[in-house]
């Protein structure tokens, strides 16, 4: 896309009549889209997938239009507008009406659901918008690039039994007949296209909280109470935890059948939640943990939308975040656990996939230019969230709190990179009192550029009273300088402590022991203790102890 055009402002009006008998699969769609030309330009290109146009041209500040002189497809998703004259610097709208198509389950777009099963006497019908990186090219021609944040107003018109749902509050509905209606939303903040969210249903409103708005079945709402105490417990959470709060004014769940797919993309102010997650919490303690974990993710990635990657490589980092809040929030709901419980399953999930992953780090899957599969979203989420973990324990739980702080402060409704992360956490770090002999941004980036945990291992002399803890040499980075930074922590049965995280000591393969030709930490530890390394496993690595010490341990 050129860098010289760039959207300011999207007026979307949508035709979407889901019972329509003649067309059930398509509906239609105008589109303004307010660019400003930064450098004369002959060209605008702008990216579409299944879209038929039936008007495209641009208007300028005066009022004149002029359609193009000349199209051209680059790839199948992106068109070239070439026009006989040159636009000067300025602004422009670019006006576009044309038709879309509905996807099926499983695909991208707006998507057509059946709310009811096929077998009852007549199907009724719900589209819900499964946008990903790519899905907003078929709802509207647009700039499709996660650092071009716009604004959006946003209309439906659609028939009068059914509800729409967009990312804003509705400002109001008009209705032009006896069965059609527009309804239209209060104008968005600035925010990338795969973040709007849009839901066409037939359901009523089940409570009576304008901040979150349940919408339901009749035979769903006698099992909200529980629901609403969960939501209400993780907004206080996440604003204590943060210091400030979910930024949009309204965010409707709306509970649909099993049969129907839940919104697997992120979607700004509205979220899915299919009817037995709500019915079944009343049955067993496990759905209820279930239910709240689901909560507890899909409202992190609310409070984190505000501020997102200025590209799509770098999307993991939120998405690892809300897993460790989701971690965190499950550990101080259920007393019983710790967060620890739940981030332990991550850690040696993700040491399995290394062993058959092991040729590939986080950056590979994240720089791809192909789309990767469920499992590997999901091997980089996990993976995400251990490393977090593994920082949690190097800065402090106390430290890595005003990090988050201080990320989420600056860079409210803005761009950022990982690196806008590490610098907010070395921030946090530099302001305690603690002794540390690190860089936050260099370890890591060296961690992700590791294909595979590491391997330390624990022996003792029994001679000099020493334990001998050191790295296995291992090739498995890419893209690095092989200085894995593997990060040591441990007590002994003489002055047992597990809450002290902070390394003393880091083996490196750029450090090498004078003597024995490896790298090694050398521990004074009397014959009769036992030593554990890798404390709350705040590293990721396995620890192979020699027989002797494993005795200890286990006793």
């Amino acid at each position: 896309m050129s860098p010289s055009v760039v959207p300011v402002h999207y007026d979307i009006t949508l035709y979407i009549y889901i019972e329509d008998f003649y067309e059930p699969y398509k509906f239609s769609g105008g589109t303004n889209i307010t660019i400003n030309i930064l450098h004369a330009t002959q060209n605008i290109s702008i990216h579409r997938n299944n879209i038929i146009f039936i008007e495209l041209y641009i208007i300028l500040e005066n009022g004149t239009h002029f359609e193009p002189s000349r199209y051209r497809y680059p790839n199948a998703e992106v068109l070239t507008l070439y026009f006989n004259f040159t636009l000067l610097p300025g602004t422009y709208i670019l006006h576009a009406f044309y038709d879309g198509y509905f996807s099926l389950q499983g695909g991208e777009g707006l998507v057509r659901l059946p709310l009811t099963k096929f077998n009852e006497n007549k199907t009724n019908w719900m589209i819900v918008s499964q946008l990903g990186k790519r899905g907003f090219r078929r709802v509207s021609p647009c700039f499709d690039e996660p650092a071009l944040k716009t604004t959006f107003n946003i209309s439906v018109k659609h028939y009068s039994p059914h509800t729409v749902f967009s990312t804003m509050p509705l400002q109001k509905v008009v209705v032009n007949n006896r069965i059609e209606m527009q309804s239209y939303f209060e104008k968005t903040p600035k925010m990338s296209t795969h973040l709007l969210g849009l839901a066409i249903v037939v359901t009523d409103r089940c409570n009576n909280d304008n901040s979150f708005r349940i919408w339901c079945r009749e035979p769903t709402n006698h099992f909200l109470q529980s629901f609403s105490l969960q939501y209400h417990s993780i907004v206080t959470y996440l604003t204590q935890f943060t210091n400030t709060s979910r930024k949009l004014p309204k965010l409707d769940f709306i509970i649909v059948p099993d049969h129907t797919t839940p919104n697997n993309s992120i979607s700004w102010g509205m979220l899915l939640v299919k009817e037995s997650w709500i019915t079944d919490v009343e049955k067993n303690e496990i759905q209820k943990v279930k239910l709240t974990g689901f909560l507890a993710h899909e409202m992190a990635k609310q409070w984190l939308l505000p501020f997102g990657p200025s590209k799509w490589s770098d999307m993991w980092l939120n998405d690892g975040l809300a897993l460790y809040f989701k971690a965190h929030i499950l550990g101080q709901l259920y007393g019983k656990l710790q967060s620890l419980d739940f981030i332990t399953p991550n850690v040696h999930k993700c040491f399995r996939l290394d062993d058959i992953r092991s040729e590939k780090n986080i950056l590979y899957y994240t720089e791809s230019s192909s789309e990767i599969d469920l499992m590997e979203f999901w091997f980089v989420a996990d993976k995400t969230l251990v490393l977090l973990h593994m920082l949690k324990n190097l800065v402090t739980v106390r430290g890595f709190q005003e990090g988050v702080r201080i990320y989420i402060h600056k860079h409210q409704f803005g761009l950022t990179t990982p690196d806008d992360f590490w610098d907010a956490m070395q921030s946090a770090l530099n302001t305690t009192k603690l002794a540390y002999n690190f860089e936050v941004k260099e370890v890591m980036r060296n961690w992700l550029n590791q294909t595979k945990y590491s391997v330390v291992k624990v022996r003792r002399n029994y001679l000099l009273d020493q334990v001998i803890v050191s790295q296995v040499s291992r090739n498995d980075t890419k893209k690095a300088d092989n200085k894995m930074w593997t990060p040591v922590t441990f007590t002994t049965s003489s002055l047992p402590d597990y809450s002290d995280t902070m390394p003393t000591h880091w083996l490196r393969n750029d450090y090498i022991h004078w003597l024995r030709n490896d790298t090694a930490v050398v521990v004074p530890v009397a014959p009769s203790d036992w030593i554990m390394v890798n404390l709350q496993q705040g590293g990721y690595y396995r620890v192979n102890y020699d027989a002797t010490n494993l005795e200890k341990n286990r006793d």
